[in-house]
């Protein structure tokens, strides 16, 4: 009998910590904002001479996806990249539709 408990409380102690070890692995790979965009805006095929920088202006519709208002740039090519990479896909993370947010991009030169 007192080995019956014993087995008892290793295999809840075992099942408990497996549960926990769960919840913070979820945790961990949540991102942020910037870094699902920054992931989105990998790897350019744009051929820069040099570092360029942009503002990106969005917002979120109804259906919780990006709709990129305004890309302040002097390069036409990072823009429509940058247009054509985030309209439209939505998010992981929930923002505030109907919200504008900003922000800045580094399109780094290769």
């Amino acid at each position: 009998m007192k080995k019956l408990s014993v087995l008892l409380m290793a295999i809840m102690l075992f099942a408990g910590s497996g549960l926990s070890l769960a919840a913070v692995s979820v945790e961990k790979e949540k991102k942020t904002v910037s870094q699902e965009i920054t992931y989105l805006l990998r790897s350019p095929k744009i051929d820069l001479k040099e570092d360029s920088k942009a503002n990106v202006t969005f917002t979120i519709n109804d259906n919780h996806e990006v709709v990129v208002l305004l890309v302040e740039t002097d390069n036409v090519l990072i823009e429509s990249f940058i247009k054509s990479r985030l309209n439209y896909y939505k998010l992981q993370n929930k923002l505030v539709p109907g919200k504008e947010y900003m922000l800045p991009v580094l399109v780094k030169a290769e």
